[in-house]
């Protein structure tokens, strides 16, 4: 990518951003209730959720997202984001926080969601065990 077209796409996400905030913040107010304020932003937030899953299941696009896809979204999202001290929020793609995420989704449901991956996602997950087990093995391989 050039240059310039990097900072277009940064501009739009920041437009993006800022417009998703303007809606949270624009939820908050629009109830005098906490209970319905806090109902109408989890119902904002779910859109974002459902979008996402979208990307991370193979089903994407075809079918609506289950309980399942939103689960490991969830927990994926929770996995991808951490805060700064000033308080600006870090999302970050990571191969390993997928793996994570998978670690996470077993233990909480003793299922697997390998089967609902994307391919691609799932290839990028393979790979990544595929080079640690690698690199296990070459740790303690004997000299």
């Amino acid at each position: 990518m050039s240059e310039e077209s990097d900072k277009q796409q940064q501009e739009i996400a920041t437009l993006i951003c800022r417009n998703v905030a303007e809606q949270f913040s624009l939820a908050s107010r629009a109830c005098s209730d906490s209970a319905e304020a806090c109902t109408l932003a989890t119902s904002l937030t779910l859109v974002g959720v459902t979008a996402t899953a979208m990307y991370i299941t193979k089903v994407g696009n075809d079918n609506p997202p289950n309980n399942d896809d939103v689960l490991f979204t969830c927990l994926f999202v929770a996995n991808s984001v951490c805060f700064n001290d000033d308080g600006a929020a870090l999302v970050e793609f990571e191969t390993s926080n997928v793996v994570k995420t998978l670690q996470m989704f077993w233990d909480i449901t003793g299922r697997s969601f390998e089967p609902g991956l994307n391919e691609g996602l799932l290839r990028r997950v393979n790979d990544s065990r595929q080079k640690a087990e690698a690199a296990m093995a070459d740790k303690f391989r004997p000299q």
